[in-house]
């Protein structure tokens, strides 16, 4: 049994209880939106009704869904509009290989970045033994 309360003069008793899976799905909706929101200039694009859903194995994702998760996975504008040409035709293999490429765009990125915080850390490790003066 949920406790159901008054929240900002609406009874919350009206409102249905959302099943685990639909409470997993409005989470990851809602982390892709959030993510996007602090990413300045993230571009819009323009979608035809006919993209309206992608199949997943766990249901219906919106085209405009699609488009948040490769911007907050870092992909340009015409990163996206090659990934969704893609999709139109259906090539798995090509979506799949755009995905693959970006991965590893970001993941050696992750590795410069990585290293850049050992050479300050080794920095600081020198600093502190006092080994670093003028």
């Amino acid at each position: 049994m949920y406790n159901k309360v008054e929240l900002c003069g609406m009874n919350t008793a009206k409102l249905p209880v959302l099943t685990e899976a639909e409470k997993r799905e409005l989470l990851v909706r809602f982390a892709v939106k959030t993510t996007l929101f602090w990413k300045a200039g993230a571009t819009r694009l323009s979608l035809s009704a006919t993209e309206s859903e992608i199949s997943t194995m766990e249901g219906k994702m919106n085209v405009q869904d699609l488009v948040l998760n490769l911007e907050a996975a870092g992909f340009e504008a015409d990163g996206i509009e090659e990934y969704l040409a893609c999709w139109r035709m259906g090539d798995i293999k090509e979506q799949l290989t755009l995905l693959s490429r970006q991965r590893a765009v970001i993941l050696d990125r992750l590795h410069r970045e990585e290293k850049q915080i050992d050479c300050l850390d080794y920095l600081v490790y020198q600093i502190g033994k006092g080994r670093v003066s003028a």
